[in-house]
């Protein structure tokens, strides 16, 4: 059985989920939706392999939608099937963490993404999305992954397919784990609290109330940083896509936040 085929263990034969293809080069992107039970049969697979060879990178909704979605927000959204940290930076060192700390659940699932990257991945129950959107905060908090996978409609790297992003393309890999599905009581220790959530939202001294940080604003902010940092302006908007594969034209809204990020940074 296949990587990507065993990948979909943890999910219901019932379940839609959404489908995302982004080509890098064209610049263009594909959304579709169907059942698990479509996607794991071997027509379907191998459609979907051949669009990976010809340089589609293929990505795969965490959690179920509502029958016949047409769209993926959290109102699409009618289970959480899976958590998950996307570890881009330091990721060996993130899964090490994980692995040996004796609060954190065993992952059911490791995906390597390329050589340096890794996606955390645990197969739960029992979640509404407020309360898994909280626990996925604590584990970036406490880890250091990637903040913006914070949200339960994201779509991660399918493993089995090639990452296009590398010469050449690196082909994603799966690592199992044999554990059990688990409840919100296994994660309670990383629920996060507003001391947590700082990098994730400011604080409305006016109203003592809190405003979320939408994630366009991280964007903009991390952009910033990053030209600081000194590097290149094409680089920047290529990992900008690869973070935002939610977007309808992901390249097309990095390139634009990067060349403003440059325009404002030039000014400085």
């Amino acid at each position: 059985m296949s990587d990507a085929v065993r990948f979909l263990d943890s999910f219901a034969a019932a379940d839609w989920v959404a489908i995302l293809l982004i080509h890098r080069c064209l610049k263009r992107t594909r959304q579709s939706f169907t059942r698990i039970d479509i996607a794991r049969s071997e027509a379907y697979q191998r459609g979907l392999f051949r669009q990976n060879l010809d340089g589609w990178d293929v990505y795969l909704g965490m959690n179920p939608l509502r029958e016949n979605a047409k769209g993926r927000t959290k109102g699409d959204v009618v289970a959480i099937r899976h958590l998950y940290l996307d570890c881009d930076d330091n990721g060996a060192e993130i899964v090490d963490q994980v692995l040996d700390d004796s609060r954190t659940p065993t992952p059911h699932g490791l995906v390597q993404t390329s050589e340096h990257r890794w996606q955390i991945v645990w197969s739960v129950s029992g979640f509404d999305a407020a309360s898994a959107e909280s626990v996925l905060r604590g584990l970036v908090h406490e880890f250091g992954a990637d903040p913006a996978a914070t949200d339960v409609t994201r779509v991660l790297r399918w493993p089995g397919f090639l990452n296009h992003k590398y010469t050449p393309p690196f082909r994603t890999r799966l690592s199992r784990y044999v554990a059990p599905t688990y409840a919100p009581a296994d994660f309670a220790i990383f629920e996060s609290s507003p001391c947590k959530e700082l990098p994730l939202q400011v604080r409305s001294d006016a109203k003592k109330g809190v405003r979320q940080i939408s994630q366009s604003e991280r964007d903009w902010a991390w952009t910033l940083d990053q030209l600081r940092r000194g590097r290149s302006p094409r680089s920047i908007a290529e990992e900008l896509a690869q973070r935002r594969p939610d977007k309808p034209k992901p390249l097309y809204y990095a390139h634009r936040t990067v060349s403003r990020a440059v325009s404002q940074h030039a000014q400085r």
